[in-house]
């Protein structure tokens, strides 16, 4: 087929329109500002505002007050619909400006061969808004073709869709039969605000009224009555069952972002609280936990006397409690039921208890031998202390007169004992502790009592020698006076020894003081030596 047949068809033709009119249509989705380049006039509009040096102040201001009215126009412009411009009807503007003007070769060319460069001037920023004459360009134009008055023919009827969807909004919100004024539609913002305002104001009343009151029943000596009076109360029609839907508290529409919080109210059982709530104590809440199952049990048993299935009334019971468990669960009560893990942890908490007890004995005996150590020590010291200066050293030998006296010496023989000479006491044998595994006693009472034995052996030997010394000596003076010393002092250490061994049997048995038979029998089981025995006796 030709080109001249393909033009001159009907068929063809039509499809070259319709493919025309479809990118007409595409190309009117574009914004013109994107799409069309700008004129000479805004062209130098833009360059004059970045020259320097070649306007007068005068040109300044007026090209300033321009660009200012030119932008306030723009802005004006784009919040309206009817003023937006497609690509076509820019395209039509540029070719009647260019009809009316056909010197003007340059615009002409301008228009026709810049499709795709920056374009429209109704759209353009703030600061390249600047034509002379802002009020003609920015005028709408006349809709010539058929598609933009199809365009804006759908504009107004959404516009009059839009109008009466809000109305009928309005109408189920606020209904015919509430015809008064506090009820009508708000249809501006300054009257929902007014509203808004009447609506705290009232509350700040009526919370005044009620502080006031309170006062007064205060004083009264009085509770303040915090029923809701009839007067204000809406008159209903009476029902014999409360209607769930209806009793909740309605919000006004006009006052529904405007909700105090201190005012809203929720709905909790505090008896399913109290029910299923269990002490903080794992002992306290195992009894309770097994006094409520007593009760379950003979609210059971008092069904089945009535003559009802013993299984279901149980199966009730039980789903019953998992209901309100549940309940309580959800308004966050601790549901601690379960009697294993409460088994568990008090015996934990017992075996921790029976820990730090034995912690703290332990640490107790510790103390207590570190006192009896310290004791011992300061015993020893005292004892040393008041032993006589000259112990474990010789005896000074009485001075002999000059010659061998008729003694017959060589060397490397035997020293013969002569008159005067004090006899040297032999070393103390190892002290053993006759106390010492005895079960009957502490480790701490067993380290005491051995001491107070030691300490009388050794005052025992002491007295041996004193007395020895005192058959040998001419001087008896100093002797009987070290010999009294020591004799008090054994007695001293003999009182304490009989003082402790009475406190160690009264701790043992912890007796009092009629208690005389039974401290005898424990003292004697004691296993205290026959020389300590004959000791005390002799005390």
């Amino acid at each position: 087929m030709t080109m001249s047949g393909a033009q001159g068809s009907p068929q063809y033709s039509e499809t070259l329109e319709s493919h025309d009119d479809a990118f007409s249509r595409l190309m009117g989705l574009i914004p013109a500002r994107f799409y069309v380049s700008r004129s000479d006039a805004e062209v130098r509009v833009i360059a004059s505002k970045y020259e320097k040096n070649k306007r007068t102040k005068s040109q300044k201001q007026k090209e300033a007050e321009e660009r200012k009215a030119m932008t306030k126009a723009s802005r004006r412009a784009k919040l309206d619909p009817d003023r937006v411009k497609s690509v076509q009807e820019v395209q039509e503007e540029r070719k009647q400006d260019a009809s009316l003007n056909p010197d003007d070769d340059e615009n002409d060319d301008e228009v026709e061969d810049s499709d795709d460069m920056d374009g429209d001037y109704e759209d353009m920023d703030d600061d390249h808004l600047s034509d002379t004459e802002p009020k003609p360009a920015l005028a709408p134009a006349a809709p010539d073709t058929k598609p933009l008055a199809a365009r804006r023919v759908s504009i107004a009827e959404l516009r009059e869709r839009l109008h009466n969807k809000i109305e009928q909004l309005h109408q189920k919100r606020n209904p015919q039969g509430a015809s008064s004024d506090a009820s009508a539609p708000l249809s501006t913002k300054q009257d929902l605000l007014e509203e808004r305002r009447r609506q705290r104001g009232e509350m700040r009343d009526r919370r005044r009224r009620e502080r006031k009151e309170s006062r007064r029943q205060s004083k009264l000596g009085t509770k303040p009555d915090t029923k809701p009076s009839i007067s204000n109360a809406k008159r209903q029609t009476g029902l014999l069952v409360e209607d769930t839907k209806t009793s909740a508290p309605k919000l006004d529409n006009a006052d529904v972002g405007n909700v105090a919080f201190s005012q809203v109210s929720f709905d909790t059982d505090v008896a399913r609280k109290n029910k299923f709530a269990l002490p903080s104590d794992p002992k306290s809440a195992l009894s309770t936990l097994e006094a409520r199952k007593r009760r379950a049990e003979a609210k059971i048993q008092k069904q089945v006397e009535r003559g009802q299935d013993g299984a279901q009334a149980r199966e009730s019971l039980q789903e019953s409690q998992r209901w309100g468990k549940a309940l309580a669960a959800a308004e966050g009560v601790r549901i601690r039921d379960n009697e294993h893990f409460l088994k568990q942890t008090i015996k934990r908490r017992e075996k921790t208890k029976a820990k730090s007890t034995k912690a703290w004995n332990d640490r107790r005996h510790a103390e207590q031998e570190a006192q009896a150590a310290k004791q011992k020590k300061r015993m020893e010291n005292i004892t040393n202390r008041h032993n006589p200066k000259g112990k474990g050293k010789k005896a000074a030998p009485s001075k002999a007169r000059p010659g061998f006296e008729g003694a017959q010496r060589s060397f490397g023989a035997r020293k013969t004992k002569r008159a005067g000479d004090v006899e040297e006491p032999c070393a103390s044998p190892a002290f053993v502790n006759p106390y010492e595994g005895n079960r009957n006693l502490t480790p701490n009472e067993q380290v005491l009592l051995g001491e107070y034995v030691r300490l009388a052996q050794t005052m025992r030997r002491q007295v041996a020698a004193l007395s020895t010394q005192l058959s040998a000596s001419t001087t008896h003076a100093s002797v009987l006076n070290d010999l009294r010393v020591v004799e008090r002092k054994m007695g001293l250490v003999l009182t304490l020894f009989k003082a402790s061994v009475w406190a160690i049997v009264m701790q043992q048995n912890d007796a009092q003081e009629e208690e005389m038979e039974e401290i005898e029998e424990q003292y004697a089981q004691l296993g205290i030596p026959e020389e300590d025995e004959e000791l005390l006796e002799d005390l």
